[in-house]
């Protein structure tokens, strides 16, 4: 990927998780991007945790939810960013786990 390319993606990523996470999320939403998007997947467990959100935000459909999940062919360890990715940014976490049939976190955050 070149530079060029690396700061759009960055820009792009911040710029949509702004709109679907809560400002108490985005500092750290700022700093978590340009991270994972110089991370081994370029940032496409950012891409595909995105998808899922904004998918959920518009039509609260988990089935559409979970076709993009698969459709992603995450290995075990990118499956997990994208589930980490979510949990930690987007408040309705829980809703999207339950419907995905996600492990819910020992640590969760539920009763917050």
């Amino acid at each position: 990927m070149t530079k060029l390319e690396r700061n759009n993606r960055i820009h792009s990523y911040i710029v949509r998780g702004h709109k679907v996470f809560k400002e108490d999320k985005l500092d750290a939403w700022d700093k978590v991007v340009p991270v994972r998007v110089d991370d081994l997947y370029n940032g496409l467990e950012v891409e595909n945790a995105l998808q899922i959100v904004e998918e959920y935000e518009r039509s609260h459909d988990v089935t559409e939810c979970r076709r993009i999940f698969n459709e992603a062919n995450h290995s075990g360890w990118s499956a997990g960013l994208v589930k980490a990715i979510i949990y930690q940014f987007y408040e309705k976490w829980l809703d999207i786990f339950e419907g995905l049939e996600f492990d819910i976190p020992v640590d969760s955050k539920e009763d917050n």
